[in-house]
């Protein structure tokens, strides 16, 4: 880790802290360490837009965790680390592309990716709104990161079942294929169908078809007679 003197001083120890405990936790199968392990990665997330300058150090300690974790750990630590880390990056979108090319590389080593949907459909519109807004395809020459950008938004397009989902598909896939024209036509096969207007319809108060019989005048009214 840069030990430069331009990261402050309770921020590189906060970091290295972290990084100890998580080397301590990681190969542990209880529970209470998994939560523990869960809670250091949460508050790297805290640090990230506390200190937004810093934000590729304080990635670099998360991401460096979550490949401990991965390639080390119980199935169990191993979920629990990958939530953090990606729950994190979707309650605070990152604005640094850097930060957003190492989520994009390790999103393909998840298993299990129903459990992580929502999580990897903001991760993918956050991601594609950076390269297109920030021109980034100027600097992937190789279209390395675009080419990731569309294998994510075809892993993610078959669990778009609702039409918000369909559309959010849609639109990152013709964002893409504006930035890089030799994906011209990618946005055709995620075309959302049109939704369906509903008829509403009125129910009118039924009509009464029965005519009441009108009053006589009270000169001609009968009278029933009483009689014994």
């Amino acid at each position: 880790m840069n030990t430069s003197s331009q990261v402050p001083a309770d921020l590189y120890n906060s970091l290295k802290g972290s990084l100890i405990a998580a080397e301590v936790l990681h190969t542990s199968s209880k529970i209470s360490d998994a939560t523990l392990l869960q809670n250091i990665i949460y508050k790297l997330h805290t640090k990230r837009k506390r200190f937004p300058n810093y934000e590729r150090l304080i990635s670099k300690a998360i991401f460096k965790i979550y490949d401990r974790v991965f390639y080390e750990s119980s199935d169990f630590m191993r979920q629990s680390a990958r939530v953090a880390t990606f729950c994190g990056f979707t309650q605070a979108p990152t604005q640094d592309m850097a930060v957003a090319k190492e989520l994009l590389n390790r999103i393909p080593m998840d298993r299990d990716i129903k459990v992580m949907i929502p999580s990897f459909q903001a991760i993918m519109e956050n991601t594609v709104n950076l390269y297109t807004s920030q021109n980034y395809q100027t600097k992937d020459p190789n279209r390395t990161v675009a080419y990731r950008l569309k294998a994510l938004i075809q892993m993610l397009a078959p669990y778009a079942k609702i039409q918000p989902e369909k559309q959010q598909i849609y639109n990152c896939a013709t964002a893409l294929e504006s930035a890089q024209p030799i994906f011209k036509g990618f946005a055709r096969s995620y075309t959302p169908p049109t939704p369906r207007k509903k008829c509403c319809v009125i129910c009118k108060e039924p009509v009464d078809v029965y005519r009441r019989i009108p009053f006589q005048s009270r000169g001609n009214s009968s009278r029933i007679d009483d009689r014994n």
